[in-house]
């Protein structure tokens, strides 16, 4: 399981949050076992800013949602979804 010793490298000089998720997810296509619940928990665990994290997937199951959410998200939607929908969730963040 990543550790912050792991994470902290992916931080731009500024500690740019967006940096970091755009890395750790680049660094994630080619990790086995890093899937977006990990990510969401690495990005909890590593940033002292709050980062609004929506999960959007295919996956419909209510235990994947109560898992997403429960990595760190803080809203899980299911694809396909309406791009009005996303739209207003990120504007309610």
């Amino acid at each position: 399981m990543p550790t912050l010793s792991v994470v902290a490298p992916l931080f731009n000089e500024e500690g740019n949050v967006a940096e970091l998720v755009r890395r750790l997810r680049a660094a994630a296509d080619g990790a086995p076992g890093i899937d977006g619940y990990e990510t969401a928990r690495i990005i909890r665990g590593a940033s002292a800013e709050w980062v609004p994290i929506i999960f959007i997937s295919a996956r419909d199951a209510s235990g994947d949602v109560e898992e997403g959410i429960g990595a760190g998200g803080d809203d899980y939607l299911i694809k396909p979804c309406a791009p009005q929908i996303l739209e207003a969730k990120i504007l309610s963040m």
